[in-house]
Order: structure tokens, then C-alpha cells, then sequence
């Protein structure tokens, strides 16, 4: 081999070292990323259920949500709870 081709070929392994290196910081990053928050409006819109419903789940403990000022917010992490029907 050529030192041309050995150094083509050094330089491929090591973009795909900082490949490797780059996507797991990001996955890193996203995991630990805070739970994004939903409006009452854009969380019943994505569970298919009426905001009246959504706020007997709240009151019932089933959908947990917080508030903030004014706004009543409600984490993503609960859409997903609420659809695969786990219970706390």
C-alpha cells in the first residue's frame, strides 16, 4: 500500500471514531434532556380525548400534571403512560 492509501485509510478510521464519539454524547444529551411539557389543549389533542376528560384524569391522579403561574402543564412522559395504560 502507498503511504497516500495509508493515510486515506487512518483518516476513514478516525472519522468514524469521532462518529461513534459525537452520536453517543448526543444520545447522552437526549436522555437527559428534561420531559417536554404539554398544554392541557395539545395533550388531549394527542391522547384523542376531550380537555373535559383529560381534566377528570387530572383530578383523579391518573394523568399527573403541574402548574406553573397560571398555565396547567403536563409532561410527555405522561401521554405515553396514559396510551400503554400504566398505572402509577
Amino acid at each position: 500500500m502507498s503511504a497516500r492509501a495509508n493515510g486515506a485509510a487512518a483518516l476513514d478510521a478516525l472519522m468514524e471514531q469521532l462518529v461513534d464519539v459525537v452520536v453517543d454524547r448526543v444520545i447522552e444529551r437526549l436522555e437527559a434532556a428534561p420531559p417536554r411539557l404539554l398544554g392541557p389543549a395539545e395533550f388531549a389533542a394527542r391522547a384523542g380525548i376531550s380537555r373535559s376528560n383529560l381534566y377528570v384524569l387530572m383530578a383523579t391522579g391518573r394523568v399527573r400534571s403541574t402548574r406553573v403561574g397560571r398555565r396547567r402543564l403536563i409532561a410527555e412522559t405522561e401521554l405515553r403512560r396514559l396510551l400503554e395504560g400504566v398505572d402509577r
